[in-house]
C-alpha cells in the first residue's frame, strides 16, 4: 500500500486529462451492490474512476462490511442511485456524462449481466468491447498494473473506494503462469482495480494501431 499511495499525484485533476485519448473499463456489479468505471490514460499513466451503489443498500452494506460507504457517499467518492437494486439505466446516463467530457476509444465491459446495456451504449455511439474475466486476457495488463506502482508511475488522485479495493486484492494465477486480481480470493470488493485492468488491457491491444475515436462503432469480443 506504501507503494500505492506513493503514486498519488496532487497536481491531477479530471480537467486537466480532457482531450487525451483514453479507454474505459466498467465492472457491473450484481442488483445491489458496487459498480465501478475507470478511465485510462495510457499517455499520463492516470485513471479517472467512478463508483455507484443503490442509495437503499448504502448502510446495509456498511452494518455488514463494517466498511464506511456513508463517508465515500457524503465525500462524493461514491453516487448512489435510486432504490435498493442497481440502476442500470441511471449507470448509463452517467456514463454518458462521463465520456463526454474525453476522447473515448472504447469502452471494456464484462460480458456478465451487461447485454442490455453494451446494447445501449452501442446504440449511443460507443465503441464496445466484450472482456473476458480469465488469467490469460487479464495477465498482460495486471502485471503492467504492478510494474507502473512499484516504479511510482502510474497517477491516480488518491480516492479512499479505489486505495480500499487495492488492500483487498488477491491475486490467482492459472498453469501457464498468468495472473489476475480475483473476486472469490479476494478478501472484499476490488471493482475499481477489476475496471482498471480492463480498461489497461485494451490499451495494450491497441498501442500499435493507430487510434481514433471515429472509427466504426459496434460490438467487439475479446
Amino acid at each position: 500500500m506504501s507503494q500505492w499511495d506513493a503514486c498519488y499525484d496532487r497536481t491531477l485533476s479530471p480537467d486537466n486529462l480532457e482531450g487525451e485519448l483514453c479507454f474505459a473499463g466498467l465492472d457491473l456489479a450484481s442488483t445491489s451492490d458496487l459498480c465501478s468505471l475507470a478511465l485510462w490514460f495510457p499517455q499520463s499513466l492516470a485513471f479517472l474512476s467512478w463508483f455507484w451503489l443503490p442509495h437503499d443498500t448504502v448502510y446495509l452494506r456498511h452494518e455488514h462490511a463494517r466498511v464506511d460507504y456513508p463517508a465515500w457517499v457524503t465525500g462524493g467518492y461514491i453516487t448512489t442511485t435510486p432504490g435498493n437494486v442497481t440502476d442500470y439505466d441511471y449507470i448509463r446516463e452517467e456514463i454518458l456524462k462521463i465520456v463526454a467530457r474525453y476522447a473515448l476509444v472504447e469502452i471494456a465491459i464484462d460480458r456478465w449481466n451487461s447485454t442490455q446495456l453494451q446494447t445501449q451504449l452501442i446504440r449511443e455511439g460507443l465503441k464496445v468491447i466484450e472482456y473476458g474475466q480469465t488469467p490469460r486476457i487479464m495477465s498482460a495488463p495486471t502485471k503492467e498494473l504492478e510494474r507502473i506502482v512499484i516504479n511510482k508511475k502510474l497517477r491516480h488522485m488518491g480516492d479512499p473506494v479505489t486505495r480500499w479495493c487495492v488492500s483487498n486484492v488477491v491475486l490467482e494465477s492459472d498453469h501457464d503462469g498468468n495472473v489476475k486480481p480475483s473476486k472469490e480470493r479476494s478478501t472484499e470488493k476490488i471493482d475499481a482495480i477489476i475496471s482498471l485492468v480492463m480498461a489497461m488491457g485494451r490499451s495494450m491491444v491497441q498501442a500499435q494501431k493507430p487510434l481514433s475515436i471515429y472509427e466504426t462503432r459496434g460490438l467487439l469480443r475479446v
